[in-house]
Protein backbone atom coordinates (compact mmCIF):
# COMPACT_ATOMS: atom_id res chain seq x y z
CA UNK A 1 0.00 0.00 0.00
CA UNK A 2 1.55 3.31 -1.06
CA UNK A 3 1.60 5.86 1.74
CA UNK A 4 -0.76 8.81 1.52
CA UNK A 5 2.34 10.95 1.86
CA UNK A 6 3.27 10.05 -1.69
CA UNK A 7 1.72 12.29 -4.29
CA UNK A 8 1.05 11.63 -7.93
CA UNK A 9 4.11 12.58 -9.94
CA UNK A 10 4.47 13.97 -13.41
CA UNK A 11 7.77 14.09 -15.28
CA UNK A 12 9.28 17.56 -15.12
CA UNK A 13 12.83 16.79 -16.23
CA UNK A 14 13.63 17.69 -19.81
CA UNK A 15 15.26 14.67 -21.43
CA UNK A 16 18.64 15.57 -22.86
CA UNK A 17 19.18 14.27 -26.41
CA UNK A 18 22.39 12.67 -25.12
CA UNK A 19 20.64 10.77 -22.32
CA UNK A 20 18.68 7.58 -22.81
CA UNK A 21 16.65 7.66 -19.62
CA UNK A 22 15.31 9.98 -16.93
CA UNK A 23 13.79 9.09 -13.57
CA UNK A 24 11.41 10.86 -11.22
CA UNK A 25 11.08 8.97 -7.93
CA UNK A 26 9.07 9.78 -4.82
CA UNK A 27 9.39 7.48 -1.81
CA UNK A 28 8.84 7.07 1.92
CA UNK A 29 11.24 5.12 4.15
CA UNK A 30 9.58 2.99 6.84
CA UNK A 31 12.27 2.51 9.49
CA UNK A 32 10.04 0.42 11.75
CA UNK A 33 9.48 -2.35 9.20
CA UNK A 34 12.60 -1.63 7.14
CA UNK A 35 10.64 -1.02 3.96
CA UNK A 36 10.55 1.61 1.28
CA UNK A 37 7.39 2.59 -0.63
CA UNK A 38 7.89 4.40 -3.88
CA UNK A 39 6.37 5.74 -7.08
CA UNK A 40 8.47 6.15 -10.18
CA UNK A 41 8.15 7.69 -13.62
CA UNK A 42 10.72 6.72 -16.22
CA UNK A 43 11.13 8.25 -19.65
CA UNK A 44 13.06 5.88 -21.89
CA UNK A 45 14.60 6.71 -25.25
CA UNK A 46 15.29 3.94 -27.80
CA UNK A 47 19.04 4.21 -28.47
CA UNK A 48 19.21 1.42 -31.07
CA UNK A 49 18.73 1.37 -34.83
CA UNK A 50 15.82 -1.07 -34.58
CA UNK A 51 12.36 -1.00 -33.05
CA UNK A 52 12.12 -2.36 -29.50
CA UNK A 53 9.43 -4.90 -28.60
CA UNK A 54 9.93 -4.93 -24.82
CA UNK A 55 11.54 -2.94 -22.03
CA UNK A 56 13.94 -4.57 -19.57
CA UNK A 57 14.45 -3.56 -15.92
CA UNK A 58 16.94 -4.67 -13.28
CA UNK A 59 15.45 -5.62 -9.91
CA UNK A 60 18.76 -6.13 -8.12
CA UNK A 61 17.38 -6.62 -4.57
CA UNK A 62 15.65 -9.81 -5.74
CA UNK A 63 19.03 -11.52 -5.80
CA UNK A 64 18.42 -11.93 -2.06
CA UNK A 65 14.70 -12.74 -2.11
CA UNK A 66 15.22 -16.51 -1.90
CA UNK A 67 17.97 -19.11 -2.17
CA UNK A 68 17.16 -19.95 -5.81
CA UNK A 69 18.80 -16.84 -7.24
CA UNK A 70 21.93 -16.96 -9.37
CA UNK A 71 23.73 -14.95 -6.70
CA UNK A 72 22.90 -17.46 -3.94
CA UNK A 73 23.91 -20.35 -6.17
CA UNK A 74 27.37 -18.78 -6.53
CA UNK A 75 27.94 -17.52 -2.96
CA UNK A 76 27.38 -19.95 -0.12
CA UNK A 77 27.66 -17.34 2.62
CA UNK A 78 25.00 -15.14 1.05
CA UNK A 79 22.81 -18.19 0.47
CA UNK A 80 23.05 -19.11 4.17
CA UNK A 81 22.24 -15.52 5.14
CA UNK A 82 19.16 -15.49 2.91
CA UNK A 83 18.11 -18.91 4.24
CA UNK A 84 18.28 -17.49 7.76
CA UNK A 85 15.58 -14.99 6.80
CA UNK A 86 17.65 -11.91 5.96
CA UNK A 87 15.99 -11.22 2.64
CA UNK A 88 15.37 -8.30 0.35
CA UNK A 89 12.65 -8.04 -2.24
CA UNK A 90 11.61 -5.47 -4.83
CA UNK A 91 7.96 -5.79 -5.85
CA UNK A 92 6.61 -3.73 -8.76
CA UNK A 93 2.91 -2.98 -9.26
CA UNK A 94 0.47 -0.73 -11.13
CA UNK A 95 2.52 -0.31 -14.30
CA UNK A 96 1.37 2.24 -16.89
CA UNK A 97 2.98 3.00 -20.25
CA UNK A 98 2.08 6.32 -21.80
CA UNK A 99 -0.93 6.48 -19.52
CA UNK A 100 -2.28 3.02 -20.35
CA UNK A 101 -2.35 0.22 -17.77
CA UNK A 102 -0.10 -2.75 -18.52
CA UNK A 103 -1.78 -6.14 -18.21
CA UNK A 104 -0.02 -8.60 -15.90
CA UNK A 105 0.33 -11.02 -18.80
CA UNK A 106 2.66 -8.55 -20.50
CA UNK A 107 5.08 -8.53 -17.55
CA UNK A 108 7.62 -11.31 -17.06
CA UNK A 109 9.94 -11.49 -14.04
CA UNK A 110 13.02 -13.72 -14.32
CA UNK A 111 15.38 -13.64 -11.35
CA UNK A 112 16.59 -10.07 -11.03
CA UNK A 113 15.17 -9.01 -14.40
CA UNK A 114 11.72 -7.75 -15.35
CA UNK A 115 10.54 -7.51 -18.96
CA UNK A 116 7.51 -5.52 -20.13
CA UNK A 117 6.17 -6.37 -23.57
CA UNK A 118 4.97 -3.27 -25.41
CA UNK A 119 1.60 -3.05 -27.15
CA UNK A 120 3.32 -1.16 -29.95
CA UNK A 121 6.98 -1.38 -30.84
CA UNK A 122 9.11 1.63 -29.92
CA UNK A 123 10.81 2.93 -33.09
CA UNK A 124 14.45 4.12 -33.12
CA UNK A 125 14.83 7.64 -31.78
CA UNK A 126 11.44 7.64 -30.05
CA UNK A 127 10.69 7.61 -26.34
CA UNK A 128 7.95 6.51 -23.98
CA UNK A 129 6.93 7.09 -20.37
CA UNK A 130 6.55 4.34 -17.79
CA UNK A 131 4.81 4.87 -14.45
CA UNK A 132 4.95 2.27 -11.69
CA UNK A 133 4.78 1.72 -7.96
CA UNK A 134 7.23 -0.39 -6.00
CA UNK A 135 7.82 -1.73 -2.52
CA UNK A 136 11.29 -2.60 -1.26
CA UNK A 137 12.01 -4.92 1.66
CA UNK A 138 15.37 -3.78 3.07
CA UNK A 139 17.65 -6.44 4.60
CA UNK A 140 20.24 -6.15 7.31
CA UNK A 141 23.31 -4.72 5.63
CA UNK A 142 24.74 -7.09 3.06
CA UNK A 143 26.26 -6.77 -0.38
CA UNK A 144 26.13 -3.06 -1.24
CA UNK A 145 22.96 -2.08 0.60
CA UNK A 146 20.77 -2.52 3.65
CA UNK A 147 20.39 -1.27 7.23
CA UNK A 148 22.88 -1.80 10.04
CA UNK A 149 22.26 -2.59 13.68
CA UNK A 150 22.34 1.09 14.62
CA UNK A 151 19.48 2.06 12.32
CA UNK A 152 21.50 3.65 9.51
CA UNK A 153 20.76 2.84 5.87
CA UNK A 154 22.72 2.54 2.64
CA UNK A 155 20.67 2.04 -0.51
CA UNK A 156 22.25 1.46 -3.89
CA UNK A 157 20.66 -0.25 -6.92
CA UNK A 158 17.46 -0.18 -4.88
CA UNK A 159 14.75 0.83 -7.38
CA UNK A 160 13.63 -0.61 -10.76
CA UNK A 161 16.50 0.33 -13.11
CA UNK A 162 16.21 0.34 -16.89
CA UNK A 163 18.78 -2.07 -18.38
CA UNK A 164 21.52 -0.24 -20.27
CA UNK A 165 22.54 -0.48 -23.90
CA UNK A 166 26.11 -0.57 -25.21
CA UNK A 167 26.68 0.09 -28.91
CA UNK A 168 23.04 -0.74 -29.55
CA UNK A 169 23.08 -4.04 -27.63
CA UNK A 170 20.85 -4.61 -24.60
CA UNK A 171 22.90 -5.54 -21.51
CA UNK A 172 20.38 -7.55 -19.49
CA UNK A 173 22.61 -9.79 -17.41
CA UNK A 174 21.47 -11.56 -14.27
CA UNK A 175 22.94 -10.31 -10.98
CA UNK A 176 25.80 -12.73 -10.31
CA UNK A 177 28.00 -13.00 -7.22
CA UNK A 178 31.07 -11.56 -8.96
CA UNK A 179 29.26 -9.13 -11.21
CA UNK A 180 29.16 -5.37 -11.06
CA UNK A 181 26.55 -3.10 -12.63
CA UNK A 182 25.97 -1.40 -15.96
CA UNK A 183 23.54 1.44 -16.69
CA UNK A 184 23.28 4.26 -19.19
CA UNK A 185 23.57 7.89 -18.15
CA UNK A 186 20.37 9.52 -17.04
CA UNK A 187 18.86 12.36 -15.06
CA UNK A 188 17.21 11.97 -11.66
CA UNK A 189 14.63 13.94 -9.72
CA UNK A 190 14.16 12.20 -6.35
CA UNK A 191 11.97 13.15 -3.40
CA UNK A 192 12.85 11.35 -0.16
CA UNK A 193 10.62 11.24 2.95
CA UNK A 194 12.78 10.31 5.91
CA UNK A 195 12.64 10.52 9.71
CA UNK A 196 13.23 14.10 10.80
CA UNK A 197 16.33 13.27 12.86
CA UNK A 198 18.13 11.59 9.93
CA UNK A 199 21.27 12.90 8.27
CA UNK A 200 21.34 12.13 4.54
CA UNK A 201 23.92 12.01 1.76
CA UNK A 202 23.05 11.28 -1.85
CA UNK A 203 24.05 11.36 -5.48
CA UNK A 204 23.47 14.84 -6.92
CA UNK A 205 22.44 18.14 -5.36
CA UNK A 206 20.44 17.68 -2.17
CA UNK A 207 18.05 20.15 -0.50
CA UNK A 208 15.74 19.98 2.51
CA UNK A 209 12.37 21.24 1.21
CA UNK A 210 9.99 20.50 4.08
CA UNK A 211 9.97 19.09 7.60
CA UNK A 212 7.84 18.55 10.68
CA UNK A 213 8.30 16.76 14.00
CA UNK A 214 8.44 13.32 12.40
CA UNK A 215 9.33 13.62 8.72
CA UNK A 216 11.86 15.55 6.66
CA UNK A 217 11.35 15.85 2.91
CA UNK A 218 14.56 15.96 0.89
CA UNK A 219 14.85 16.67 -2.81
CA UNK A 220 17.78 15.50 -4.93
CA UNK A 221 18.57 16.35 -8.55
CA UNK A 222 21.34 14.61 -10.48
CA UNK A 223 22.17 14.98 -14.16
CA UNK A 224 24.19 12.64 -16.38
CA UNK A 225 24.82 9.92 -13.82
CA UNK A 226 24.52 6.15 -14.16
CA UNK A 227 22.67 5.49 -10.90
CA UNK A 228 21.22 7.18 -7.84
CA UNK A 229 22.24 6.13 -4.31
CA UNK A 230 21.81 7.53 -0.83
CA UNK A 231 22.73 6.90 2.79
CA UNK A 232 20.83 8.13 5.82
CA UNK A 233 20.59 7.67 9.56
CA UNK A 234 20.59 9.33 12.96
CA UNK A 235 24.04 8.05 13.93
CA UNK A 236 26.13 9.77 11.27
CA UNK A 237 28.11 12.89 12.00
CA UNK A 238 28.40 15.07 8.94
CA UNK A 239 31.48 17.12 8.03
CA UNK A 240 31.96 19.40 5.05
CA UNK A 241 34.96 20.47 3.00
CA UNK A 242 35.71 21.61 -0.53
CA UNK A 243 38.40 21.38 -3.17
CA UNK A 244 38.61 22.41 -6.84
CA UNK A 245 35.08 23.77 -6.58
CA UNK A 246 33.74 20.41 -5.36
CA UNK A 247 31.56 20.38 -2.25
CA UNK A 248 32.61 17.37 -0.14
CA UNK A 249 30.55 15.75 2.58
CA UNK A 250 31.74 13.06 5.00
CA UNK A 251 29.12 10.96 6.81
CA UNK A 252 31.13 9.33 9.58
CA UNK A 253 30.35 7.15 12.56
CA UNK A 254 31.27 8.80 15.83
CA UNK A 255 34.09 6.34 16.59
CA UNK A 256 35.84 7.28 13.33
CA UNK A 257 35.66 11.06 13.45
CA UNK A 258 39.22 11.20 14.77
CA UNK A 259 40.39 10.14 11.30
CA UNK A 260 38.71 13.08 9.59
CA UNK A 261 41.94 14.95 8.83
CA UNK A 262 43.56 11.95 7.13
CA UNK A 263 40.35 11.04 5.32
CA UNK A 264 39.98 14.60 4.07
CA UNK A 265 43.61 14.74 2.94
CA UNK A 266 43.58 11.57 0.84
CA UNK A 267 40.13 12.34 -0.58
CA UNK A 268 41.17 15.77 -1.81
CA UNK A 269 44.48 14.48 -3.12
CA UNK A 270 42.82 11.65 -5.06
CA UNK A 271 40.20 13.89 -6.67
CA UNK A 272 42.86 16.44 -7.63
CA UNK A 273 45.22 13.79 -9.00
CA UNK A 274 42.65 12.24 -11.34
CA UNK A 275 41.20 15.63 -12.33
CA UNK A 276 44.63 16.75 -13.50
CA UNK A 277 45.64 13.58 -15.31
CA UNK A 278 42.31 12.54 -16.86
CA UNK A 279 39.70 15.28 -16.88
CA UNK A 280 38.13 17.58 -14.33
CA UNK A 281 35.74 15.91 -11.90
CA UNK A 282 32.41 16.71 -13.58
CA UNK A 283 29.99 17.03 -10.67
CA UNK A 284 29.46 19.71 -8.05
CA UNK A 285 29.59 17.45 -5.02
CA UNK A 286 31.21 14.32 -3.64
CA UNK A 287 30.14 12.24 -0.62
CA UNK A 288 32.04 9.72 1.50
CA UNK A 289 29.95 7.40 3.70
CA UNK A 290 31.28 5.33 6.60
CA UNK A 291 29.17 2.16 6.47
CA UNK A 292 29.66 -1.61 6.74
CA UNK A 293 28.20 -2.73 3.42
CA UNK A 294 29.53 -6.26 2.99
CA UNK A 295 32.71 -5.12 1.24
CA UNK A 296 35.66 -2.95 2.19
CA UNK A 297 34.61 -0.23 -0.23
CA UNK A 298 31.97 0.64 -2.78
CA UNK A 299 31.81 3.15 -5.61
CA UNK A 300 28.58 4.93 -6.53
CA UNK A 301 28.00 8.01 -8.69
CA UNK A 302 29.36 10.99 -6.79
CA UNK A 303 29.64 8.86 -3.66
CA UNK A 304 31.94 6.28 -2.14
CA UNK A 305 31.39 3.97 0.82
CA UNK A 306 34.23 2.78 3.04
CA UNK A 307 34.44 0.71 6.20
CA UNK A 308 37.11 1.06 8.90
CA UNK A 309 38.18 -2.31 10.28
CA UNK A 310 40.42 -0.99 13.10
CA UNK A 311 40.97 2.79 13.17
CA UNK A 312 43.42 2.43 16.06
CA UNK A 313 46.04 0.55 14.01
CA UNK A 314 48.42 2.35 11.66
CA UNK A 315 48.27 -0.48 9.10
CA UNK A 316 44.48 -0.33 9.08
CA UNK A 317 44.44 3.43 8.52
CA UNK A 318 46.95 2.97 5.72
CA UNK A 319 44.69 0.45 4.04
CA UNK A 320 41.75 2.80 4.44
CA UNK A 321 43.67 5.60 2.72
CA UNK A 322 44.48 3.27 -0.16
CA UNK A 323 40.82 2.21 -0.26
CA UNK A 324 39.65 5.83 -0.45
CA UNK A 325 42.11 6.51 -3.27
CA UNK A 326 40.77 3.45 -5.11
CA UNK A 327 37.11 4.37 -4.72
CA UNK A 328 37.78 8.00 -5.64
CA UNK A 329 39.47 6.88 -8.87
CA UNK A 330 36.26 4.99 -9.62
CA UNK A 331 34.56 8.35 -10.14
CA UNK A 332 36.33 8.24 -13.51
CA UNK A 333 36.62 4.51 -14.25
CA UNK A 334 33.00 3.64 -13.49
CA UNK A 335 31.22 6.90 -12.79
CA UNK A 336 32.01 8.90 -15.94
CA UNK A 337 33.93 6.50 -18.19
CA UNK A 338 31.16 3.96 -17.80
CA UNK A 339 32.53 0.74 -19.20
CA UNK A 340 30.50 -2.44 -18.94
CA UNK A 341 31.63 -3.75 -15.55
CA UNK A 342 29.47 -6.83 -15.91
CA UNK A 343 31.09 -8.06 -19.12
CA UNK A 344 34.51 -6.36 -18.97
CA UNK A 345 35.39 -5.66 -15.34
CA UNK A 346 39.12 -5.37 -16.03
CA UNK A 347 38.59 -2.07 -17.86
CA UNK A 348 37.14 -0.65 -14.68
CA UNK A 349 38.86 -2.36 -11.75
CA UNK A 350 42.21 -2.73 -13.49
CA UNK A 351 42.50 0.93 -14.45
CA UNK A 352 41.22 1.99 -11.04
CA UNK A 353 43.81 -0.22 -9.30
CA UNK A 354 46.52 1.20 -11.57
CA UNK A 355 45.57 4.75 -10.58
CA UNK A 356 45.33 3.78 -6.91
CA UNK A 357 49.02 2.89 -7.00
CA UNK A 358 49.83 6.10 -8.84
CA UNK A 359 47.94 8.22 -6.32
CA UNK A 360 49.51 6.60 -3.27
CA UNK A 361 53.02 6.70 -4.72
CA UNK A 362 52.71 10.32 -5.84
CA UNK A 363 51.51 11.39 -2.40
CA UNK A 364 53.86 9.30 -0.26
CA UNK A 365 56.67 8.50 -2.74
CA UNK A 366 57.13 4.98 -1.30
CA UNK A 367 53.87 3.99 0.41
CA UNK A 368 54.54 1.00 2.65
CA UNK A 369 52.29 -1.59 4.22
CA UNK A 370 53.21 -3.89 7.08
CA UNK A 371 52.93 -7.59 6.20
CA UNK A 372 54.06 -10.17 8.75
CA UNK A 373 56.26 -7.53 10.37
CA UNK A 374 57.87 -6.40 7.09
CA UNK A 375 57.31 -3.02 5.47
CA UNK A 376 56.53 -3.59 1.80
CA UNK A 377 55.85 -0.89 -0.80
CA UNK A 378 52.44 -0.91 -2.49
CA UNK A 379 53.75 -1.81 -5.95
CA UNK A 380 55.79 -4.73 -4.60
CA UNK A 381 52.81 -5.88 -2.54
CA UNK A 382 50.68 -6.09 -5.69
CA UNK A 383 53.36 -8.11 -7.44
CA UNK A 384 53.69 -10.51 -4.50
CA UNK A 385 49.93 -11.10 -4.52
CA UNK A 386 49.92 -11.70 -8.27
CA UNK A 387 52.87 -14.11 -8.18
CA UNK A 388 51.49 -16.06 -5.23
CA UNK A 389 48.13 -16.59 -6.89
CA UNK A 390 49.37 -17.72 -10.27
CA UNK A 391 47.48 -17.34 -13.53
CA UNK A 392 44.44 -19.47 -14.30
CA UNK A 393 42.18 -17.13 -16.29
CA UNK A 394 42.67 -14.17 -18.65
CA UNK A 395 41.92 -10.72 -17.28
CA UNK A 396 39.29 -9.88 -19.93
CA UNK A 397 36.61 -12.44 -19.04
CA UNK A 398 33.09 -11.41 -18.04
CA UNK A 399 32.66 -11.07 -14.29
CA UNK A 400 30.33 -14.07 -14.17
CA UNK A 401 32.82 -16.30 -16.02
CA UNK A 402 35.25 -16.44 -13.10
CA UNK A 403 34.49 -19.41 -10.84
CA UNK A 404 34.84 -17.54 -7.56
CA UNK A 405 35.81 -14.23 -5.98
CA UNK A 406 39.42 -15.34 -5.52
CA UNK A 407 39.99 -15.80 -9.27
CA UNK A 408 37.95 -12.70 -10.12
CA UNK A 409 39.89 -10.44 -7.77
CA UNK A 410 43.23 -11.90 -8.80
CA UNK A 411 42.56 -11.29 -12.50
CA UNK A 412 40.64 -8.02 -12.79
CA UNK A 413 42.32 -6.16 -9.93
CA UNK A 414 45.89 -7.34 -9.32
CA UNK A 415 46.98 -8.82 -12.65
CA UNK A 416 45.11 -6.20 -14.66
CA UNK A 417 46.97 -3.51 -12.71
CA UNK A 418 50.30 -5.21 -13.38
CA UNK A 419 49.42 -5.61 -17.07
CA UNK A 420 48.81 -1.87 -17.32
CA UNK A 421 52.08 -1.15 -15.49
CA UNK A 422 53.84 -3.37 -18.01
CA UNK A 423 52.11 -1.65 -20.94
CA UNK A 424 53.34 1.65 -19.53
CA UNK A 425 56.92 0.35 -19.67
CA UNK A 426 56.49 -1.05 -23.19
CA UNK A 427 55.29 2.23 -24.76
CA UNK A 428 56.92 4.65 -22.32
CA UNK A 429 55.49 6.35 -19.26
CA UNK A 430 54.89 9.77 -20.85
CA UNK A 431 53.26 8.22 -23.92
CA UNK A 432 51.07 6.02 -21.76
CA UNK A 433 49.98 8.98 -19.62
CA UNK A 434 48.99 10.91 -22.76
CA UNK A 435 47.18 7.86 -24.13
CA UNK A 436 45.17 7.37 -20.95
CA UNK A 437 44.22 11.03 -20.85
CA UNK A 438 43.17 10.86 -24.51
CA UNK A 439 41.12 7.72 -23.88
CA UNK A 440 39.45 9.26 -20.82
CA UNK A 441 38.53 12.49 -22.57
CA UNK A 442 37.28 10.78 -25.70
CA UNK A 443 34.96 8.51 -23.73
CA UNK A 444 33.89 10.95 -21.02
CA UNK A 445 30.22 10.10 -20.45
CA UNK A 446 30.59 7.19 -22.84
CA UNK A 447 30.45 3.41 -22.68
CA UNK A 448 33.72 2.23 -24.28
CA UNK A 449 34.72 -1.41 -24.58
CA UNK A 450 38.07 -3.21 -24.79
CA UNK A 451 38.45 -2.53 -28.51
CA UNK A 452 37.95 1.19 -27.88
CA UNK A 453 40.60 1.13 -25.16
CA UNK A 454 43.12 -0.69 -27.34
CA UNK A 455 42.55 1.63 -30.30
CA UNK A 456 42.93 4.68 -28.07
CA UNK A 457 46.26 3.45 -26.67
CA UNK A 458 47.54 2.44 -30.10
CA UNK A 459 46.73 5.86 -31.53
CA UNK A 460 49.40 7.31 -29.23
CA UNK A 461 51.99 4.56 -29.76
CA UNK A 462 53.80 3.53 -32.91
CA UNK A 463 54.26 0.00 -31.56
CA UNK A 464 52.25 -3.02 -32.66
CA UNK A 465 50.58 -4.02 -29.39
CA UNK A 466 48.47 -6.91 -30.73
CA UNK A 467 50.95 -9.48 -29.42
CA UNK A 468 50.96 -7.84 -26.00
CA UNK A 469 47.16 -7.92 -25.76
CA UNK A 470 46.88 -11.52 -26.94
CA UNK A 471 49.41 -12.67 -24.35
CA UNK A 472 48.51 -10.66 -21.27
CA UNK A 473 44.92 -9.46 -21.71
CA UNK A 474 43.20 -12.28 -23.59
CA UNK A 475 45.81 -14.89 -22.65
CA UNK A 476 47.45 -16.25 -19.54
CA UNK A 477 51.10 -15.88 -20.48
CA UNK A 478 53.65 -15.66 -17.69
CA UNK A 479 56.89 -13.71 -17.93
CA UNK A 480 60.03 -15.09 -16.31
CA UNK A 481 63.53 -14.50 -17.65
CA UNK A 482 66.73 -15.64 -15.99
CA UNK A 483 70.44 -15.01 -16.25
CA UNK A 484 71.99 -18.47 -16.30
CA UNK A 485 75.62 -17.55 -16.80
CA UNK A 486 78.20 -14.87 -17.46
CA UNK A 487 81.72 -15.23 -18.82
CA UNK A 488 84.30 -12.62 -19.57
CA UNK A 489 87.72 -12.82 -21.16
CA UNK A 490 90.50 -10.27 -21.55
CA UNK A 491 91.45 -9.33 -25.08
CA UNK A 492 95.21 -8.78 -25.43
CA UNK A 493 95.91 -5.66 -27.46
CA UNK A 494 97.10 -2.12 -26.88
CA UNK A 495 93.81 -1.14 -25.20
CA UNK A 496 92.61 -3.13 -22.20
CA UNK A 497 89.37 -4.71 -23.38
CA UNK A 498 87.11 -7.55 -22.28
CA UNK A 499 84.59 -9.71 -24.07
CA UNK A 500 81.56 -10.36 -21.84
CA UNK A 501 79.12 -13.17 -22.68
CA UNK A 502 75.80 -13.29 -20.84
CA UNK A 503 73.59 -16.35 -21.21
CA UNK A 504 69.83 -15.75 -20.83
CA UNK A 505 66.85 -18.08 -20.65
CA UNK A 506 63.12 -17.56 -21.11
CA UNK A 507 61.39 -19.85 -18.62
CA UNK A 508 57.73 -19.31 -19.58
CA UNK A 509 55.58 -18.47 -22.59
CA UNK A 510 55.34 -14.73 -21.99
CA UNK A 511 57.48 -12.68 -24.37
CA UNK A 512 58.55 -9.11 -23.68
CA UNK A 513 61.63 -7.12 -24.71
CA UNK A 514 64.36 -7.16 -22.09
CA UNK A 515 67.23 -4.80 -21.33
CA UNK A 516 70.36 -6.63 -20.22
CA UNK A 517 72.59 -4.41 -18.06
CA UNK A 518 76.18 -5.16 -17.18
CA UNK A 519 77.67 -2.89 -14.54
CA UNK A 520 81.44 -2.42 -14.32
CA UNK A 521 83.56 -1.70 -11.26
CA UNK A 522 83.99 1.93 -12.31
CA UNK A 523 80.21 2.43 -12.20
CA UNK A 524 79.65 2.48 -15.94
CA UNK A 525 76.82 0.38 -17.39
CA UNK A 526 76.58 -1.45 -20.72
CA UNK A 527 72.98 -1.98 -21.88
CA UNK A 528 71.90 -4.40 -24.59
CA UNK A 529 68.28 -4.75 -25.71
CA UNK A 530 67.05 -8.29 -26.38
CA UNK A 531 63.68 -8.98 -28.03
CA UNK A 532 63.03 -11.84 -25.57
CA UNK A 533 61.74 -14.31 -28.17
CA UNK A 534 64.20 -17.18 -28.14
CA UNK A 535 64.29 -19.69 -25.32
CA UNK A 536 68.04 -19.19 -24.87
CA UNK A 537 70.13 -16.22 -25.93
CA UNK A 538 73.75 -15.23 -25.61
Amino acid sequence: MISALLVAIGLTIGLSPDLQVSYKIDFRLDTVNHKLYGEQTVRFFNPTSESIERIAFHLYPNAFSDTNSAYCAEDGRVKADVASGNISRLDVSEIFISGRAVDSGMVETKGTLMYITLRDELPPGRDLEIDLKFELVIPRAKVRFGHDGKGDYLLSHWYPIICGYQKGELIDREYHANSEFFSNFGSYDVTMRLPSDYVVGATGILDLIDENDSISVWHAVADTVIDFAFACGANFEIFRADTLGIDIEYLLNKENTGLLERINDITKYSLAYCSERLFEYPYDNFTLVDFECGSAGLELPGMIVVSFDDPGRVESVRRTESLIAHEAAHMWFYGTIATNETDEPWLDEGLTSYYTGKIMTARDKTPEFSVLGYDISLDKLSRIFALSRGISFPIDLASYDYPDWFEYESAVYTRAEMTLQCLEIVIGDSTFAKALKGYARKYRFGHPDSDDFKKAISSYSEKDLSGFYSQFVSGTSRVDYAVTGMLYEKIEDEIQRYKVTVTLRRNHDGILPQTVSVRLDDGSVMDTVWDGYSRVAR
